[in-house]
């Protein structure tokens, strides 16, 4: 009973936008629960989940299918004697396969913790992009794509941007060996306050030391100019449950010197209708 007393004070002391992002959310979480109990297993989900790291990878879902993926993630930031702890309580992003080229995806996640020195939680802002393969592996000439996104000014007025923010990336990734594979994204996104992109440049290796274990290590930059660079890295394993689901752990920490930051995220990828 109590339970349900706090649902409907949460309901009601909440925005009319929250209370759609929320209930948007609950309703894609009913459609994975009925879409995964009527499906076969085909595609390998180890040669398309685009998950850990910051860097977006090169796979594109097959088409028809619908992948979801999911996690959770722990930032904490050390400044001039200041402490910030931030939690994605959950981020997901769902990519559907339009052809054996392209897909299309939304992704949108959910805030808890300290920014600007406040208490604050919502949903961040709602973004849909695409991504389109241009390029195969073959020989020397890496497997090659293109990502656009768009971040729309949804979410709580924390985390809202200002505007539509864009995003644009270019993607390889080429095969060192059986077992060993890099990838390398550039980017540019828009934060939709500063008229002036920031950069994305990350690489980041994948090793396969079992069929179902594997490790990964990426190092990822922020540029933007009048701005400091930001340096970072992480490194995390992974693990293949089956061919529909996969999961992953990541640590990540920050680079620069006068910065004490560092975060951990769980998560994994989960074919939704793999026959």
């Amino acid at each position: 009973m109590r339970e349900k007393e706090a649902f409907f004070e949460f309901y009601k002391a909440n925005s009319l936008m929250t209370r759609i992002n929320y209930l948007t959310t609950m309703l894609a979480l009913l459609f994975v629960l009925f879409a995964s109990t009527a499906t076969a297993q085909t595609y390998d989900i180890g040669d398309y989940a685009g998950r850990p790291g910051v860097g977006t990878g090169t796979s594109v879902v097959p088409k028809n299918k619908l992948l979801w993926e999911t996690g959770m993630e722990y930032n904490h930031t050390k400044k001039h004697g200041y402490q910030d702890g931030l939690w994605t309580l959950n981020n997901s992003k769902l990519r559907y396969g339009l052809s054996t080229y392209a897909e299309v995806f939304a992704d949108i996640s959910y805030f808890l913790g300290e920014v600007d020195d406040h208490h604050a939680n919502g949903f961040g802002p709602l973004a849909l992009g695409t991504t389109i393969r241009v390029l195969e592996e073959n020989g020397i000439i890496p497997t090659t794509v293109f990502i656009t996104k768009l971040l729309l000014p949804t979410g709580a007025k924390e985390f809202r941007k200002e505007e539509v923010a864009p995003a644009f990336h270019i993607s390889f990734s080429y095969s060192l060996s059986d077992r060993l594979s890099v990838t390398n994204d550039v980017g540019f996104d828009w934060d939709g306050t500063h008229p002036k992109p920031i950069t994305l440049e990350s690489l980041s290796f994948s090793y396969t030391c079992t069929p179902r274990f594997g490790l990964y290590a990426e190092s990822y930059n922020y540029f933007r100019k009048h701005d400091r660079p930001d340096y970072n890295a992480g490194l995390g394993c992974t693990y293949k449950l089956n061919k529909q689901i996969f999961f992953d752990l990541l640590g990540v920490i920050d680079l620069n010197k006068n910065d004490n930051q560092f975060g951990i995220s769980f998560g994994l990828c989960w074919f939704l209708n793999n026959k």
